[in-house]
């Protein structure tokens, strides 16, 4: 019994369970392979082995050639199978093998041979011609959904699909093949036009005071220029500035913990993450240089409120990554071991101290983040997720499961149906990420290089120290 639910006696047609022989010198329209590549390939596609399913019938793990047969088979379209193989694949193979691999099944022979002419045109009606549908019908699906697969390394995948349909597929299947090279124009199109268009005309009048935007064109070393802005202009420019990173998130870069090694490799491998990952930390650290470097308890106040101010107006944007970073500049060591300001803070400002106390808690690590995935599960579109949690989910499903089923050594598939089902609802808030918010030029370049971002955790605590000094709480002699 095969994977399928039926019997299989090779080399039989899995479609119509005909056996199959082929006619000595009958060609019917089909290159003649050899005696030895036949035997082969009716091995590879029609012997059980290679496949593993679990108690609910789904695809554990299998050899490449075989989930490649499931993900082109013709009587068994599983659209989330195939969703998950090609969001996944760069774990296990390339993009370039894998073309290859569907190349080789749309070329697939009929096994060993046919007995008549009638039997073989069986074969080809609901055998051959179903396999090439599929085969065009998952080419299909990961232009439209991974298109960016095709643009990297000099657009070679790009270059070979091209070639595929013009010469393999044009000649039998012209309609299709008009078809794929019109989804290929679309997604170009697109791929050059990043940003969406976004009806402005109900967009709030941004809330900017322009006596100071010359200081914040010339980004000063350390500098105030942000507190004289309004907060939730703030948090909207920044929330512009995020939402445009977060929806670049190439998905690919997910896979294989490419964002979790070393800067180089991640850099190079991983650079739409790294670009995010970068933002969210300089804001932590502006944040908290701010708060430090006034040494002045009554400026450390008005920094803090208003860092509070502009976390509360991301809150309402949905904006949980901006929160996160926000409520972390403000928890840092540095900033946190200033115990007077913060008893002077929640005496002079209670509903301050109230609202960054619930922000703290919705954002917290404890539970697993349950108070966050409650907050995000509440939430509607557009929306900017906390991509710590993310990256923390996929460090455990990676580290928690073997790329290989141990008893045998295949592609361990159920672990790429954990990983994509969190990509996944990564790329679901990506595609409703746009913000009907007006950009401020100067707000918008001053926040994309924020110039108190690059201070070391060393220095914020020597500045903390020098604004509120370690008391010494020895007994005097």
């Amino acid at each position: 019994m095969c994977g399928y639910g039926r019997t299989c006696s090779s080399p039989r047609c899995d479609a119509c369970g005909s056996r199959i022989v082929r006619p000595a010198g009958g060609e019917v329209g089909l290159e003649k392979p050899s005696a030895a590549t036949l035997l082969r390939e009716a091995e590879e596609l029609y012997a059980d082995e290679g496949l593993v399913f679990d108690d609910g019938k789904q695809v554990r793990g299998g050899r490449l050639a075989k989930l490649v047969e499931v993900l082109t088979h013709q009587s068994y379209k599983d659209y989330k199978y195939a969703k998950t193989f090609l969001l996944t694949h760069h774990s296990f193979t390339t993009s370039l093998d894998l073309l290859a691999l569907l190349i080789r099944r749309y070329d697939v022979p009929p096994p060993m041979g046919i007995d008549d002419e009638e039997t073989f045109n069986r074969y080809v009606q609901r055998c051959l011609m179903p396999v090439r549908g599929r085969v065009l019908d998952v080419l299909t699906q990961w232009i439209k959904s991974h298109f960016a697969d095709f643009l990297s390394d000099d657009k070679a995948l790009y270059v070979k699909v091209n070639e595929f349909l013009k010469s393999k597929v044009s000649p039998d299947l012209p309609n299709r093949v008009e078809q794929i090279f019109a989804v290929l124009k679309t997604q170009m199109q697109e791929s050059q036009n990043t940003d969406p268009v976004v009806d402005l005309k109900l967009a709030p009048k941004p809330v900017i005071n322009s006596k100071h935007l010359p200081k914040l064109e010339t980004r000063p070393a350390i500098t105030t220029a942000l507190l004289d802005q309004d907060t939730t202009e703030i948090a909207r420019q920044l929330t512009l500035l995020e939402a445009k990173h977060f929806r670049a998130i190439v998905t690919k870069e997910w896979v294989n913990q490419i964002w979790g090694r070393a800067n180089e490799t991640s850099r190079t491998k991983a650079p739409t993450i790294d670009v995010m990952i970068t933002l969210t930390n300089r804001l932590s650290r502006t944040v908290a240089h701010m708060v430090v470097a006034s040494e002045v308890e009554k400026e450390r106040l008005a920094v803090i409120k208003h860092w509070v101010h502009v976390a509360q107006a991301c809150a309402s944007l949905n904006n949980f990554n901006a929160v996160t970073a926000i409520v972390a500049g403000l928890c840092m060591g540095p900033v946190h071991r200033m115990e007077k300001t913060w008893a002077v803070f929640a005496t002079k400002h209670p509903k301050s101290r109230e609202a960054l106390r619930r922000l703290t808690e919705m954002v917290s690590a404890s539970g697993q983040y349950a108070n966050y995935r409650k907050a995000l599960k509440a939430a509607t579109k557009p929306c900017i997720p906390f991509l710590g949690v993310y990256i923390t989910d996929l460090t455990f499903v990676e580290d928690g499961n073997p790329d290989f089923l141990p008893e045998n050594h295949h592609i361990n598939f159920d672990k790429r149906r954990k990983v994509a089902t969190i990509i996944e609802e990564i790329v679901d808030w990506q595609h409703g990420c746009v913000y009907g918010l007006m950009p401020v030029d100067a707000l918008l370049a001053y926040l994309r290089d924020l110039p108190l971002g690059d201070v070391t955790e060393k220095d914020l605590y020597s500045m903390s120290v020098r604004a509120e000094p370690i008391e010494d709480d020895s007994d005097d002699d």
